[in-house]
């Protein structure tokens, strides 16, 4: 290949695709790999396959709601954030781009390149998995644009008819899509395959390579692998690598020289610095070869059917078909990464033998002792949660030291019984508001008073009306000819509901409503203004927004009716640090606010602050009948 001709084909590359990074790569694929179509369009039919369910399970959700299957593929296409990545769609993962070569039914290839063009390799390329002709009749196709006398009876074609059409006819056609990724993350789309441009003279991965002369009839791609072996070319033809595939047995015959056959088809990493993508794309474990086989003594004529017996370190030979007319040798390094890769496979590998045998048993005893102890962790999991749990507190170890070295606080019962776990764990109480206004003298009727117009602005009560509604079971339309979309990466649905309840209207009420400025009860009613789930949500929003209103409300109106409470309190803490404070002064230490704030909230006036603080702050919301 000459560089004036890459020079060419780098003026004639038209507009970057994602508009200088305004646009990520996957929509600009999206938006340009089948014109004039949108790319919400073609992501529409992407996304479909994901929301279909097979015609036996009689349901689907979306498509029982159209406009709700716009609005979620919508928040998933984000379309008013170009940069933002489509779900379930991405230009990094090479299957997404096959599954969406796929759906328009043409080939995707992406080669890579710099800013200069001075090297020009393959990204994204299984051109050679998707060879084989498909013949169609497109008379459907005519049909649809027809207005003659037969336009009356023949029904106009749906979007799935013109989806599968189209994909069959680029089949047919052998219809490609080729972009060019530069190192700097920008793309190109180019209407004609580029392979004449790729390194063909110093490649990054190969020792030498051979071309396929395809205007010769007689030459194909056992000819090309005879070419690179430098052997005599094969009595039969190969006409495609997947044919290739099954005449391994053939060539062995022939030959008798052991070979690995492998496919270039990806550069496997996905790197945003040009630099390092440019350098590091040379790196043996970034490129991703299929296996196709190997020219080998074939199972039978072997002891075992399995890689290991294959003993691949001897293979000196490794071939590479690249794109659709190219195929080298691999260099040494690319040769044992290929042969690291093919040995994880489980390709002809027999399963492995069982050790049932050699199980270990476990006597009856030993079960029931290993049960009692995981039921007794059951337990004390239900009894202490993790976040009550100290990583360091356990059976042979106490939180608390010993002051005593007599016999008996030295014996190992000590450690079970101060242990938080043990058999005599302390006991604790707490007290509510009342008991302690009792205990501190302060049980007088109006801070009595206070308590209960406290506890009543905390109460609210609400009630919802529902009604009951017919769930949407109409199948999805069967795709004509198509696949039906029973399972879904290998999940599928159990069953389906067959009615619903909705809620239409929401009472509530509390001591809260205001009017003129006073304080009355009042019942306030939500309905909605219909039951689709637009205005059902807006209802909800609606009420949530009322009940925080009211918490807001009640919060206020129950700091100032507990005033002469929080007084109280604030006279006993400011003499509480008070006394610490002349303390510290006394005997000349610094003072530590933690330790006597601590301190503090274990007293009862602390206890108090703490029961009044939270009635203040809470708001329940009861149900009529609960």
């Amino acid at each position: 290949m000459s560089l004036p001709r890459r020079e060419e084909a780098r003026l004639q590359k038209g507009l970057d695709l994602t508009r200088n990074g305004t646009i990520c790569l996957s929509k600009a694929v999206l938006e340009t790999c089948c014109p004039p179509l949108s790319a919400e369009s073609v992501y529409a039919e992407y996304f479909k396959p994901f929301t279909l369910v097979d015609e036996e399970t009689n349901l689907s959700c979306l498509k029982s709601r159209p406009n709700q299957e716009v609005k979620i593929r919508n928040s998933m296409f984000h379309p008013r954030q170009p940069t933002e990545e489509p779900a379930f769609f991405t230009f990094n993962s090479h299957a997404d781009i096959n599954r969406l070569a796929q759906l328009i039914g043409k080939n995707i290839v992406i080669y890579f390149t710099n800013e200069s063009w001075s090297f020009f390799e393959i990204y994204h390329d299984f051109r050679a998995f998707n060879n084989n002709l498909v013949s169609v009749n497109l008379d459907e196709e005519e049909e649809d644009g027809n207005d003659g006398e037969g336009s009356s009876q023949t029904p106009p074609l749906t979007s799935s008819q013109k989806w599968k059409i189209m994909r069959a006819r680029n089949k047919a056609e052998k219809i490609g899509v080729f972009y060019v990724l530069t190192a700097s993350r920008k793309l190109y789309k180019f209407d004609h395959c580029l392979d004449d441009l790729l390194d063909t003279s110093c490649p990054f991965f190969a020792s030498e390579f051979w071309r396929m002369r395809i205007n010769h009839s007689e030459d194909d791609y056992g000819v090309l692998l005879s070419q690179v072996l430098q052997l005599q070319p094969p009595p039969f033809a190969i006409s495609s690598i997947c044919e290739l595939t099954f005449r391994l047995k053939d060539l062995w015959t022939l030959w008798e020289k052991k070979v690995i056959l492998v496919n270039f088809c990806r550069l496997n990493f996905n790197q945003k610095n040009a630099d390092k993508f440019v350098v590091r794309r040379q790196n043996p474990k970034y490129s991703y070869f299929f296996n196709l086989g190997v020219i080998a003594p074939q199972p039978h004529e072997i002891e075992e059917s399995s890689v290991s017996s294959l003993q691949l370190e001897e293979f000196e030979t490794c071939v590479c078909f690249y794109g659709n007319t190219f195929a080298c040798e691999l260099k040494d390094a690319y040769r044992k990464e290929v042969i690291a890769q093919y040995k994880k496979t489980s390709r002809r590998d027999k399963p492995a033998s069982s050790n049932f045998a050699r199980i270990p048993k476990v006597s009856l005893d030993e079960q029931r002792k290993a049960l009692a102890i995981e039921l007794r962790k059951k337990q004390l999991k239900r009894k202490f949660p993790a976040s009550q749990q100290d990583p360091d507190d356990d059976a042979t170890t106490s939180k608390k030291g010993r002051l005593c070295s007599c016999s008996t606080c030295s014996s190992e019962e000590y450690n079970l019984n101060m242990n938080q776990r043990g058999p005599e764990r302390l006991c604790t109480y707490t007290l509510d508001i009342a008991e302690l206004l009792y205990f501190l003298g302060a049980d007088t009727p109006e801070n009595a008073s206070i308590i209960e117009q406290l506890s009543e602005l905390s109460v609210a009560s609400m009630d919802i009306e529902s009604m009951t509604v017919q769930v949407h079971l109409e199948p999805p339309v069967q795709q004509i000819g198509g696949i039906s979309y029973g399972t879904i990466d290998q999940a599928s649905l159990e069953g389906h509901f067959k009615k619903v309840q909705k809620p239409i209207m929401i009472a509530h009420t509390d001591k809260l409503t205001t009017e003129g400025g006073l304080i009355v009860d009042d019942v306030v009613v939500f309905t909605a203004a219909s039951d689709a789930e637009e205005d059902l949500y807006a209802m909800m929003r609606s009420y949530w927004a009322h009940v925080k209103r009211q918490k807001k409300i009640a919060t206020s109106a129950k700091k100032a009716i507990a005033q002469p409470l929080l007084e109280l309190i604030r006279a006993y803490k400011l003499t509480h640090f008070d006394v610490y404070n002349n303390w510290c002064e006394r005997q000349q230490v610094d003072s530590e606010p933690k330790l006597i704030t601590r301190a503090w909230y274990q007293t009862l006036v602390g206890q108090l602050e703490k029961k009044l603080l939270k009635l203040i702050t809470d708001y329940n919301v009861f149900s009529f009948y609960g």
